[in-house]
């Protein structure tokens, strides 16, 4: 029995450093897996802006060939270039003698042919694609008594991390100070890289929404406070791990209203789906 005690003792170190290296290889996979959908994020954004460039140049092809269909050839002047290399006078333009021409009495101008619209890229359209997937564009602002896109707006990016001071607590619940800037720039590059539809699940996902815990009715005054939110971020295993309003704001340039609207947009296709079940 001593001598399997022994041996399982001088087995342990060695299992020991296999552990160690089986950790070490599942950190370079996943550095390797967050670098990996990193750049493909990256190229969706080249293919989206060479998309864009494709549909202008295509709509600049339209212009100029719609500009050649509406030249009207039978108004071109008619030149009688046998006359010219017999060595007889060039015809002359009968409004250069006083008169009218006659010829020109029965042609009638070309309808102009109506362009085909192209909504993608109306100005209106084109910003909000901007606006959705995080780019800079032109937001309205009223110049004249007119709502015009001028307004210029900043691309998103991520921003510096919170200074919560109940995460550095041993005790405390939140997680933001477990988060890296590396991944924290992985949180922020995927949900970018999603569709307006998916970054609207991902808010309604990461964001817990409960009844006010305290309702306490200071200064005699009726509370207006509906909802708490509770936010959490993905860690390296994509566990949902508690942090505070600032570090998720930041962690993917949010605001608020942003978080509200979606979280708004969830409850009433809630109600809508229970509208629906009692009607059957």
């Amino acid at each position: 029995m001593q001598t399997e005690l022994d041996y399982l003792r001088q087995k342990v170190p060695f299992l020991e450093n296999i552990i160690a290296s089986l950790e070490t290889e599942k950190a370079e996979w996943y550095h390797q897996k967050m670098q990996f959908e990193t750049k493909i994020a990256e190229l969706n954004k080249i293919i989206d802006n060479l998309v864009l460039k494709n549909k202008a140049l295509n709509k600049n092809v339209a212009e100029k060939q719609s500009q050649l269909n509406d030249i009207d050839i039978n108004s071109m002047l008619d030149v009688d270039f046998d006359r010219d290399f017999d060595g007889d006078p060039p015809a002359t333009n009968s409004f250069d003698q006083g008169g009218s021409d006659s010829s020109s009495q029965g042609v009638t101008k070309q309808r102009k042919r109506r362009k085909n619209p192209d909504p993608q890229a109306w100005e209106q359209n084109v910003n909000k694609k901007m606006r959705e997937e995080g780019k800079a564009y032109k937001g309205k602002v009223k110049v004249d008594g007119k709502w015009q896109y001028q307004a210029e707006r900043r691309a998103r990016e991520l921003q510096p991390p919170c200074q919560c001071k109940m995460s550095e607590n041993s005790k405390g619940k939140l997680w933001c100070n477990k988060f890296t800037e590396e991944h924290r720039k992985y949180i922020f590059d995927m949900f970018w890289s999603k569709s307006w539809e998916e970054k609207r699940k991902a808010v309604q996902t990461y964001v817990r929404v409960d009844e006010p815990s305290d309702c306490r009715n200071r200064k005699n005054e009726i509370s207006r406070r509906k909802n708490t939110f509770f936010y959490r971020l993905p860690d390296e295993t994509g566990t949902l791990r508690p942090v505070c309003k600032n570090q998720f704001w930041n962690t993917l340039d949010i605001r608020g209203h942003m978080v509200a609207k979606m979280i708004e947009k969830q409850d009433e296709e809630v109600e809508s789906e229970q509208e629906d079940t009692s009607n059957l």
